[in-house]
């Protein structure tokens, strides 16, 4: 079962962006803004890359919601994380992806296999 706040669900596929940049940077599972009481967000991007980076949760937004990472973390500021669906993957966070992600979606076809397709990357 996912874990729910009342921002973020950590059983969701997220792209973020980093403080000052325009484009999105990466993907994130598994995010979870209360891991053993660590005072910041922890996440996983795909494949194997785990992140802890302190600071707080920001605000629910339309699309997903903001983290305001501490000025001595990494890329401090205000992060934003969006909620991927199959939908905007294909039409727009896909670039991420080495290959345009064609790869991933020559093997999903909705949301439920898109995150079930980078959950088994780990």
């Amino acid at each position: 079962m996912a874990k729910q706040t009342g921002i973020v669900d950590n059983g969701k596929l997220y792209a973020y962006r980093l403080p000052g940049e325009k484009k999105f940077f990466d993907f994130a599972l598994k995010v979870d803004p209360d891991y053993h009481g660590f005072k910041g967000i922890c996440f996983v991007s795909p494949p194997r890359h785990p992140h802890m980076i302190k600071g707080k949760l920001g605000k629910k937004t339309a699309t997903g919601f903001t983290f305001i990472a501490d000025k001595d973390a990494y890329a401090p500021g205000e992060w934003e994380f969006v909620e991927l669906t199959y939908e905007n993957f294909r039409d727009e966070f896909c670039k991420i992806c080495m290959d345009g992600g064609e790869s991933v979606l020559a093997e999903v076809s909705n949301t439920e296999e898109l995150i079930e397709f980078y959950r088994n990357l780990e």
